[in-house]
């Protein structure tokens, strides 16, 4: 026996009431015409908080160290390190 899956096409609703300060900060998103609607900000929110909670910040740090950006940084940092301070 397998267990039921909903249609991929249905959706369900959600009736979800955020603090008032977040519920502020999200009509002015959607007043800034950054979001059409309160709907669409509040899945765009979700949605980055949810990609966020996966974030491996150790793999993306060695990703970007092994750039050209990242290794001259790193290059520049270690120019500025071996200098003598001025006395």
């Amino acid at each position: 026996m397998t267990a039921e899956r909903r249609p991929r096409h249905t959706k369900s609703s959600m009736t979800y009431r955020p603090p008032y300060d977040i519920e502020k900060r999200i009509d002015k998103l959607v007043e800034s015409e950054e979001f059409a609607n309160r709907a669409d900000a509040m899945t765009a929110l979700l949605r980055s908080g949810l990609d966020h909670r996966k974030f491996n910040i150790e793999l993306a740090l060695e990703e970007f160290l092994n750039t050209e950006r990242g290794i001259a940084m790193v290059q520049q940092a270690a120019r500025r390190k071996t200098r003598t301070p001025k006395k």
